[in-house]
């Protein structure tokens, strides 16, 4: 079972919750009270990134003023308090061009760096505001926030704090600034077991032209007979995939790509 990890590289946090006056006193003091932070990551001028903090499917996109994700874990994750919950995480002021890489129902792996801090909505510069709740989408109702007694629009029920969610995972997290929040770090023997972030660049996989068949000697007609286009371009796109640098059509170079293709070991470019 994943453990939630903070979602950034940096913790810098501007606002906790629990304040008496400022514009995160109506999220706290409201009914429903919500749990938000405000992270500016590294800085007021700079666009952080937001890690996908479990294996998590994308619930709900609000674009009108603040850039609003939904995000569901894909499964129960561990939380920092101990217990074993869905989780939902509702992160504002994306910037928007990030938003249209994705869509509503998409899958995200653990550590995915997912889309970076606007100021939709009129903030004092570019942060994330994040609030979460222990329980799938489904189960918040009112399309997953709704106004609370003070006006705020919350996270719309099944409210938790982000230290009772996140774990921090000192490979990837530093905290500059923390409000007063108490955050756990990771187990050390987790920080070792689980991969640390990826970009969403797709990883590459290998693929292989198929066996071929030919008896020949001839690098050219070989990839014919498997109807792959022999000409010099192509074959060199072909020797570098391969590792056969410096390519110049010789024999030697030949023999060694037609030898792979005949077992069924020559990539494809």
């Amino acid at each position: 079972m994943q453990s939630a990890k903070y979602p950034s590289k940096f913790m810098n946090l501007t606002q906790g919750y629990a304040v008496k006056s400022g514009s995160h006193a109506d999220y706290y003091n409201g009914s429903p009270k919500s749990y938000p932070i405000d992270d500016i990551c590294e800085s007021l001028s700079s666009k952080s990134e937001f890690l996908a903090p479990f294996d998590c499917i994308i619930k709900r996109f609000y674009t009108a003023g603040t850039n609003s994700v939904w995000l569901q874990s894909k499964d129960k994750v561990k939380l920092a308090n101990g217990k074993e919950s869905f989780v939902t995480v509702m992160v504002l002021h994306v910037v928007d061009a990030d938003l249209k890489k994705y869509k509503v129902g998409q899958a995200v792996k653990q550590g995915t760096v997912m889309f970076k801090e606007g100021n939709d909505g009129a903030p004092k510069g570019y942060h994330f505001h994040i609030e979460c709740a222990a329980c799938e989408f489904s189960k918040l109702g009112n399309n997953g926030w709704k106004k609370n007694s003070k006006g705020a629009w919350v996270i719309s029920n099944n409210q938790i704090a982000p230290e009772e969610v996140f774990f921090i995972d000192k490979s990837i997290t530093k905290i500059k600034q923390s409000k007063g929040l108490k955050f756990k770090d990771l187990p050390t023997e987790e920080v070792k077991e689980e991969p640390k972030p990826t970009t969403s660049t797709p990883v590459e996989t290998t693929s292989y032209y198929p066996k071929c068949s030919y008896k020949g000697n001839s690098i050219v007609d070989g990839l014919k007979s498997i109807k792959v286009d022999s000409s010099f371009t192509n074959r060199l796109k072909i020797a570098n995939k391969n590792g056969i640098t410096g390519y110049k059509g010789s024999a030697s170079q030949n023999t060694q790509m037609l030898n792979l293709l005949k077992q069924g070991k020559l990539k494809k470019a």
